[in-house]
């Protein structure tokens, strides 16, 4: 059966690290989506409604980026009052020398970098991609296309 220690240092090395790893790598990969979708985005035009879905995308995707480092944090708070608690209790000393090997040997964990900071992808030209531009008004391109017609060379040329 468990103590109260060894389900703290399970915890603290094991549970809390992958779920902030599965978290990482979700972040990373949402990173590079919101990215291509920036991309195409600023292909498009930068309609405002991309812009605002790169909005709601970049928010998430902080509150994820953020959620990796709070679990890290909190996977080596947990770690350490457990390692206060066995340093400063004799039942915990006597718990930490009868617990599973396997759990007391599991490496404390260690802050691993967040995904990279997304900037404001909502912003027109967040992504290297630069904006297509406004289409030119039909009445205006109809007028150019008129002038045309009049000028043979305007199509092959002089």
């Amino acid at each position: 059966m468990e103590t109260d220690l060894e389900r703290m240092y399970r915890a603290g090395k094991d549970y809390i690290p992958a779920a902030a790893e599965r978290l990482r790598r979700t972040s990373a990969r949402f990173h590079d989506l919101l990215a291509t979708f920036d991309e195409q985005a600023a292909l498009s035009g930068d309609p405002s409604v991309l812009r605002n879905m790169l909005l709601v995308g970049g928010d998430t995707y902080d509150v994820l980026r953020g959620g990796v480092t709070n679990l890290y944090h909190c996977a080596e708070a947990v770690v350490s009052t457990a390692d206060d608690f066995r340093e400063t209790d004799a039942r915990a000393r006597d718990d930490y020398a009868h617990m599973d090997r396997r759990v007391r040997d599991l490496p404390t964990p260690t802050d691993k970098p967040a995904p990279p900071s997304l900037g404001n992808p909502e912003d027109p030209g967040a992504a290297a991609t630069p904006s297509t531009p406004d289409p030119q008004d039909p009445a205006e391109e109809r007028e150019d296309r008129d002038h045309k017609d009049d000028d043979p060379t305007a199509y092959w040329g002089a």
